[in-house]
């Protein structure tokens, strides 16, 4: 076996105990999907159907480690990232309600809601969300 591929055989090899290691810490689906996706990625570069090489897939696990040595993902900070994510418009309606049930009109609102709670939203979202729930 020539160098090059016993470098490959080693690194395929610590690619797989590291998908293992990282799958072994899993106990959701949500995070096992996480996990897959951020493997099939890296995989993908190298073992797709235009690759004619006859180690692509051998090469796939290798970017794997490669990804994972350059920029570690871990699953911990993919939680944090999740949990820290924007908030949405929907979550301010109830104070768009009262607002416009001060009498703010539609803009005054849209304009509040940039300033004070850091939500960018038209004034039509504003008033196609409160005619649905009924309020004028």
């Amino acid at each position: 076996m020539s160098n090059k591929h016993q470098y490959q055989l080693l690194t395929a090899k610590a690619s797989i105990e590291l998908l293992s290691k990282n799958v072994s810490k899993i106990f959701t689906y949500q995070e096992l999907q996480i996990e897959l996706n951020i493997f099939m990625n890296s995989y993908i570069k190298d073992a797709n159907s235009k690759n004619n090489r006859p180690n692509k897939s051998i090469m796939g696990f290798i970017n794997y480690l490669k990804d994972n040595k350059k920029n570690p993902r871990t699953l911990e900070g993919i939680k944090q990232q999740q949990r820290i994510s924007k908030k949405s418009y929907k979550d301010y309606i109830p104070n768009y309600i009262l607002l416009r049930e001060q009498g703010l009109s539609y803009q005054k609102i849209a304009d509040y809601s940039k300033k004070h709670f850091k939500q960018k939203v038209s004034k039509d979202t504003i008033r196609n969300s409160l005619n649905k729930l009924g309020v004028d």
